[in-house]
């Protein structure tokens, strides 16, 4: 029976297809650290197909996606927003410890919990269709001490009138209060005189008193939604922060190319996106739906989405430097670079990022001596991750062992899986 390998998801999650959690690397002498994969090259002809153990997962490519249907169509969408949402490191480079998967938006259900209670029908009211939320702070998620925090959230509606009315009555309704959150301060945001926005302060029982700035900004069809936290005292960073994003944001939404609605489209149902545009997601360990709640798996990002996923600065800028143009998501994370030394530095980049973070190597996979594998322990539990390069393609395959269940084997699995998937790559899509 194939192990769960996403235990405790919404507290730490995989990380570049390993674990997500503070993937940032802080040195940047760990630069070179990652074995070089061309001098264990000599090491292939040591790989033991008939001892690599698979388990249940599949040792093929999968079959060509088709055309996005109205079963996925909101997946797809969100997916393909992540490249247009700022990345939070973009609003303030300490931004970079990422606690939970960001979020494709599949219903405005999910908006009441990501923004405010309500939310969701308030959206839904007025015509919501998709969207994407972006998450993460300055250090590690900790409930005992102070947080410097963003939640930055890109919600497209049918038309801009949805999209205006969804921000009145949300920042109404904070300003008015409920029963269950007590009125908020109203403020303005002089560089957007159109965002609305207000201020609320609470007490954690651990960390203390704490300041939450909510902007909402409609923008066209869509609606901004950047709420900020951060130690009570300090407003300015809050209003600054919440403004960079907006400042950063508008453009890059502007830029995004939605898939018209059957309104904008005469009437007429629109032509339905490609899925797996860059056929890379053939290649990647399918990720089972009950695991991918947040529809932000089973997916294909370019640079910046991968951005939101890892927290890492590098990685963004080292994908668009090597041309990795097309990554694959799901039960284990696919890179194509547009040569051998491109997919070399991605992999650097990505065990570096790794072992900045205290890690150790750990066995290979048995009869699999071309992956490294490392291990790291973390406050919710050990990572396992492991790592190959073939070709043009890097792989990697991460778990978090945590509440007494062991997700090691399953990675081990995966990772020999992976490899033999990656023999029937094409090295010159």
């Amino acid at each position: 029976m194939k192990a769960t390998t996403w235990t405790m998801r919404a507290a730490a999650i995989v990380c570049a297809g390993t674990l997500l959690v503070g993937c940032t690397s802080e040195d940047p002498d760990t630069e070179g650290a990652a074995p070089d994969t061309n001098s264990s090259k000599s090491a292939e002809s040591t790989v033991d197909v008939e001892a690599l153990d698979t388990g249940d997962y599949p040792t093929e490519p999968a079959p060509p996606f088709g055309l996005a249907t109205t079963e996925d169509i909101l997946d797809v969408e969100g997916q393909r927003m992540a490249e247009f949402v700022t990345i939070p490191y973009e609003v303030d480079p300490e931004l970079t410890f990422v606690d939970s998967s960001p979020n494709v938006i599949r219903s405005a259900d999910a908006l009441s919990v990501l923004i405010a209670t309500g939310a969701g029908d308030v959206a839904r009211e007025n015509r919501f269709l998709s969207g994407y939320s972006t998450r993460a702070a300055k250090t590690e998620f900790l409930r005992t001490q102070p947080m410097h925090q963003i939640n930055h959230t890109i919600l497209r509606f049918q038309d801009p009138e949805g999209a205006e009315a969804t921000a009145r009555r949300l920042h109404d309704q904070m300003i008015a209060g409920t029963d269950d959150e007590p009125a908020q301060e109203k403020l303005t945001l002089e560089a957007h005189p159109e965002t609305l926005a207000s201020l609320s302060r609470y007490e954690d029982p651990d960390a203390g008193g704490h300041e939450r700035f909510t902007a909402f900004t409609p923008h066209g069809d869509y609606v901004i939604a950047t709420i900020v936290t951060a130690p009570e005292g300090e407003t300015a960073w809050l209003a600054e922060t919440a403004s960079t994003a907006v400042e950063l944001q508008k453009p890059l939404i502007e830029r995004f190319p939605a898939a018209p609605t059957r309104a904008r489209n005469n009437g007429e149902a629109p032509d339905m996106p490609q899925v797996d545009q860059g056929r890379i997601q053939i290649y990647a360990i399918p990720e089972d739906e009950e695991n991918n709640p947040n529809g932000d798996d089973r997916a294909g990002y370019g640079p910046r989405g991968m951005g939101h996923r890892s927290g890492d600065p590098r990685l963004v800028e080292v994908l668009t430097e090597t041309g990795s143009e097309h990554n694959a998501v799901g039960d284990s994370t696919v890179y194509r670079a547009s040569d051998e030394a491109g997919a070399e530095k991605i992999y650097q980049t990505v065990v570096n990022s790794l072992l900045s973070r205290g890690a150790v190597e750990e066995p290979s996979p048995e009869g699999l001596p071309v992956a490294k594998c490392y291990s790291v322990a973390t406050q919710y539990g050990v990572e396992d991750h492991c790592f190959l390069r073939e070709g043009r393609y890097v792989a990697s395959v991460g778990a978090l062992t945590a509440l007494g269940e062991d997700n090691k084997p399953s990675v081990l699995q995966r990772t020999s899986a992976q490899y033999l998937i990656l023999q029937h790559a094409d090295q010159n899509a």
